[in-house]
């Protein structure tokens, strides 16, 4: 059974906790563990922070916001959810919103404790945005997680909302953009997995979270 060995981990008034934090992302390092999670201010808006930890049990929190300044579609809420490890580091999958949809970015760095900037896609501020009208991930898309299959080719599975209730998304990426499952009649998005009413998934499905073993 689980127990609870260490709580308020973020205590109120450090860490850029004013009246809450939420989404913890630990990843192991050489010097321990960076902890990467959302710092609500006073006035309501969240940022990403960092705290390190020797021992994954007590954490420090940096000093500062994660990424130095934000974007329109993430001004007012960063929610990190997945780290990936690219050749020139690692990339940080994070949810925005601006007041009236979150869409999914991406920061890059050259390790977990090193300074993060924003990786825009070709045209937009954002790497993957809100699928078409009428699809079930039109109103806002979130919790992104990575995969590869044996083949290397990527795989992105994330929340999307359609302005009701929240299901899981899939998309594969071809090269160059990301390509969501649709179906061949209207384009529209599909999910890959969604709630079952009168089930405890009968209110939505999100917030996947993945774990390998090597």
């Amino acid at each position: 059974s689980w127990r609870v060995v260490a709580d308020d981990v973020i205590p109120n008034g450090l860490g850029g906790n004013r009246t809450g934090v939420s989404d913890p992302l630990v990843v192991a390092t050489d010097a321990g563990f960076t902890m990467f999670y959302a710092a609500r201010s006073g006035g309501g808006v969240v940022r990403m922070r960092r705290a390190n930890s020797t021992d994954g049990l007590n954490f420090t929190p940096s000093g500062s916001d994660l990424l130095d300044s934000e974007e329109d579609w993430d001004s007012l809420e960063q929610l990190p959810h997945f780290l990936e490890v690219i050749p020139s580091g690692v990339r940080l999958w994070y949810a925005g919103y601006d007041g009236g949809r979150f869409r999914i970015g991406t920061a890059t760095a050259n390790d977990p404790d090193g300074r993060f900037a924003p990786e825009p896609s070709e045209f937009q501020s954002w790497t993957f945005g809100t699928g078409l009208p009428g699809s079930f991930d039109d109103s806002g898309v979130k919790d992104p997680v990575l995969a590869l299959d044996a083949s290397g080719v990527p795989h992105l599975f994330y929340s999307g909302f359609d302005g009701d209730i929240w299901h899981m998304g899939h998309a594969l990426f071809d090269g160059s953009e990301w390509t969501r499952d649709v179906d061949e009649d209207t384009d529209e998005s599909i999910p890959c997995m969604v709630g079952v009413s009168l089930t405890i998934s009968g209110g939505g499905v999100q917030s996947l979270v993945a774990y390998a073993r090597n």
